[in-house]
């Protein structure tokens, strides 16, 4: 997909930021949305004028239209890693990778990730050294997963391998901690597995 610079006089900054109240998530969505598409070839007033009906509740419609022109991988990508609760536990590149196994970790890296990131629909916090999702951007991913029932419960099942697969480090201090996530990673899954077959769990 093509992309162009962004260019904008102080004036359409301005108004930018007063528009959605220097949103930082919106701010960066709408940038985003500029840069890619063709109609505003990263023309800020040209988007200003064209869309100035646009409230801060559009950024909901803004991610529709970014999410609608994403490959088909990566919109695979951001289904199945939406069953992660990124803003509670950290996810690595190791995690997203569990989540697809067929793709090979360069290609993962360089024609998906990058292309989420460069989006501004996952983002790598270097301090946590994690990948996050946005909620808002993580419920559209659940939607798209949702689309397929098989999909559906193998991304929950290759999440639960990818946790309890990960090696316990009591020596750190932090082995109840874990075991705490790990329990509720794995209630959440079976209560999604008896529900996906229209069992309520107790």
């Amino acid at each position: 997909m093509q992309s162009f610079n962004l260019t904008a006089n102080p004036e359409e900054l301005a108004e930018m930021g007063d528009r959605y109240s220097g949103h930082p998530k919106a701010l960066q969505l709408f940038a985003a949305l500029i840069r890619d598409d063709t109609e505003f070839q990263g023309n800020v007033g040209m988007f200003l004028h064209q869309r100035d009906w646009l409230l801060i509740r559009d950024i909901e419609s803004a991610i529709d239209e970014m999410i609608a022109r994403l490959s088909d991988s990566e919109q695979t990508c951001l289904g199945r890693i939406s069953v992660y609760q990124t803003s509670e536990y950290p996810l690595s590149f190791a995690g997203i990778s569990a989540l697809l196994p067929e793709v090979s970790k360069y290609q993962l890296k360089e024609n998906i990730i990058q292309p989420l990131k460069r989006r501004q629909l996952l983002y790598y916090d270097r301090h946590l050294t994690s990948y996050h999702l946005h909620p808002l951007v993580r419920e559209k991913g659940e939607y798209l997963l949702n689309q397929n029932p098989e999909h559906f419960r193998t991304a929950h099942s290759q999440a639960y391998n990818y946790y309890i697969s990960i090696p316990l480090k009591p020596e750190n201090g932090a082995e109840c901690e874990i075991k705490l996530i790990y329990c509720t990673i794995i209630n959440n899954f079976v209560d999604t597995v008896l529900i996906c077959q229209g069992v309520a769990s107790k």
